[in-house]
């Protein structure tokens, strides 16, 4: 299914809100910009940063088609060649193989100052986090869900009675529950 470009009602806060990070040329947590580059190339970076947006307060935008040379950044905007390999279905599909639950992602073409821009949208996550299904390397390896939950100092030392500064983890993993400190 071809990306659709930005100007439908449904996507106005989208396009909004890409223009905005465009203008401003400025990362943030909910803001990520990435080179443009082929679907093949780019699909690790674009679904490990959609996973941790996923878990942000509003989600995040992911815009392709900007460079960063040095301490500058340069907006050439996403090439037709690199544009063609990008399929919605694909895009999602590979999103929902790493993520539990799965993501909500809109994917647009924005056009500004005669470039086209490809905008990945993330919302937020609903009533569980999400985390990642697989291990993040080159070849993102099947493995068994873990899930790690990390206490902040003060609550740490509070339960545990910890007088120093020091971070707990549970690491649960499906048969067998471990605290490691």
């Amino acid at each position: 299914m071809p990306i659709p470009i930005s100007d439908l009602p449904g996507h106005r806060a989208l396009h909004q809100r890409a223009v905005a990070a465009l203008e401003s040329c400025v990362e943030v947590q909910s803001i990520d910009f990435k080179e443009s580059a082929p679907w093949e190339e780019l699909q690790h970076k674009i679904i490990r940063t959609t996973l941790a947006m996923a878990n942000l307060r509003d989600g995040g935008v992911i815009v392709i088609g900007v460079s960063e040379r040095g301490d500058q950044w340069e907006l050439p905007g996403i090439s037709n060649e690199h544009l063609a390999t990008y399929q919605v279905d694909d895009v999602i599909d590979a999103i929902h193989k790493f993520a539990s639950p799965s993501v909500d992602v809109i994917l647009v073409v924005v056009p500004w100052n005669a470039r086209r821009f490809l905008c990945v949208s993330v919302s937020e996550f609903g009533a569980t986090p999400i985390v990642c299904r697989r291990d993040d390397r080159q070849t993102l390896k099947s493995g068994r869900e873990q899930f790690t939950f990390v206490l902040p100092v003060w609550l740490a030392q509070q339960r545990c009675g910890l007088r120093s500064r020091c971070m707990i983890s549970w690491n649960w993993q499906p048969r067998n529950a471990r605290a490691a400190f």
